[in-house]
């Protein structure tokens, strides 16, 4: 065990933000992490995910610096502002 784990007065933090690569076990350490400090994990629910921003070559991937910088037509929830606002 780690001498800062036997350490029981020293403060854990509320909150352990995980992130990595694709595949690179995030999900896993963060379980391992909540079993071990006894913490609630908060996942990502991938099917509320908006965009990917990588400069991998993956599916529907949006490259890096491109979200910020998004097309007239290309909107985050599909939804054209401007078409809603005159629907009103």
């Amino acid at each position: 065990m780690h001498t800062s784990l036997k350490n029981k007065t020293a403060k854990l933090p509320q909150f352990i933000a995980v992130e990595g690569a694709i595949g690179a076990g995030k999900t896993t350490l963060t379980k391992r992490l909540a079993e071990t400090f006894n913490y609630d994990t908060l996942l990502e629910k991938a099917e509320e995910i908006q965009c990917v921003s990588t400069h991998l070559a993956l599916p529907q991937a949006v490259p890096l610096g491109k979200a910020q910088q998004p097309a007239l037509w290309e909107y985050a929830d599909g939804v054209d502002p401007i078409s809603f606002l005159l629907e009103l």
